[in-house]
């Protein structure tokens, strides 16, 4: 209870980083790697945890598809298109979340980076029948949600991390 209280007395300054408050149960998920040569039972795993989870802000933090397999040249939207097409389940339980009130945030990793391009989230909205913004967004870099910060990590490292990450 001291915590919550604490929480709640912060100074205005302290508050404004702070996003605002979790209304609904959040479930954070990172580097499954999905692709469309692995991830069958991690896929069905991931779609009953979904499933049991109705309601609750999904975040999906990076490499959670492995787009990365693919040969640069190939079309983005073809590698997304791959990725998902052996999950069905994987598909249907995130279409069925969203269909239900619930929330979908995508953090993409370096292993799907191309998540954020802009014809990457329209090809997701369409496939997941996301009829706004509120209930899928992705997000570039990293998420707040209260005081908890997430992001994948994968800037950090020198190996992962792309020369200009903004």
């Amino acid at each position: 209870m001291t915590a919550l209280r604490n929480l709640k007395d912060r100074s205005r300054e302290d508050s404004v980083l702070m996003s605002p408050p979790m209304d609904r149960p959040l479930l954070i998920l990172s580097d499954t790697h999905l692709s469309r040569d692995y991830g069958s039972p991690i896929a069905e795993d991931l779609s009953r945890l979904f499933r049991e989870n109705s309601g609750a802000e999904i975040i999906l933090n990076g490499d959670i598809l492995d787009l990365s397999l693919d040969p640069a040249e190939r079309a983005p939207a073809d590698s997304l298109h791959a990725a998902l097409a052996p999950h069905p389940a994987f598909v249907a339980a995130l279409t069925t979340h969203i269909a239900h009130g619930g929330k979908l945030t995508l953090i993409p990793g370096n292993h799907d980076a191309g998540l954020s391009a802009r014809g990457q989230i329209e090809f997701l909205k369409r496939s997941l029948n996301a009829p706004n913004d509120e209930c899928l967004e992705v997000q570039p870099w990293f998420a707040r949600r209260d005081d908890v910060h997430i992001e994948h990590g994968h800037l950090y490292d020198p190996d992962c991390a792309p020369n200009h990450p903004l």
